[in-house]
């Protein structure tokens, strides 16, 4: 089986929530899985697929989450994002915002210090203070 569907399993079990949907970070897509599957797909229109013979999917890019999360606002599900990497579990809000940081920090790491003008730095700078606050609000 895969190592995400064990995930999955130990998740159910252990939720004392039964309207609880996991959503897996994996690369660049967020997939649903088994169960959980079959209820997204029903709910945004995804094509399920097979994980393994016995267990389906279905996800989407990483880039549409904000489309995602808001049509399953409106369902009576909580939806947890799982990066395995990471070996945390976000709600949707905060998967967003560590994504919007962790991408405005790779950002900040490639700027060309040595090759900046001082009214450069200012707009780099008004820039990424304008980024940030959107991450926080």
């Amino acid at each position: 089986m895969s190592k995400l569907y064990d995930v999955y399993c130990y998740l159910k079990k252990s939720s004392k929530e039964d309207n609880v949907l996991y959503l897996f970070k994996s690369g660049i897509f967020l997939l649903f899985i088994d169960k959980d599957a079959i209820i997204a797909s029903d709910i945004l229109g995804l094509k399920l697929t097979n994980l393994t013979n016995d267990v389906v999917k279905c996800g989407f890019p990483s880039s549409s989450l904000e489309k995602y999360s808001r049509i399953l606002s409106h369902c009576n599900y909580s939806v947890k994002v799982i990066d395995p990497s990471s070996q945390i579990i976000f709600t949707y809000k905060q998967y967003e915002a560590n994504d919007k940081a962790m991408q405005l920090l790779k950002d900040l790491s490639n700027i060309d210090i040595d090759n900046c003008s001082i009214s450069e730095a200012y707009e780099l700078l008004e820039n990424y203070k304008n980024r940030a606050e959107n991450i926080l609000y």
